[in-house]
């Protein structure tokens, strides 16, 4: 599966120390999305999420997906598609 610029851009935001720098899961959402205020780059991120949390892509695909962006970060395979879906709901 290819990886949409958007989340690419998104997963970019989730740098080596963010865990440590926001005090709780909202605050890291409302970090990670600061870079879509553009309607249309919201609107494409959330079409990626339906489709990349869709039944279609199993937790490894996802979490493959997830380990082909320039992330920091590395989550188990479940946390990661329930903080996704969290990210898609806030769109």
């Amino acid at each position: 599966m290819e990886v949409s610029t958007a989340f690419h851009e998104m997963a970019e935001q989730f740098y080596q120390d963010i865990l440590e720098d926001c005090l709780n899961e909202n605050e890291l959402i409302n970090f990670v999305l600061s870079p879509f205020r553009d309607q249309s780059k919201r609107e494409r991120l959330r079409a990626y999420l339906d489709y990349a949390l869709s039944t279609e892509i199993s937790d490894d695909e996802l979490l493959q997906i997830w380990l082909s962006t320039p992330t920091n970060i590395v989550y188990d395979k479940k946390h990661l598609r329930a903080l996704l879906a969290k990210i898609r709901g806030r769109l």
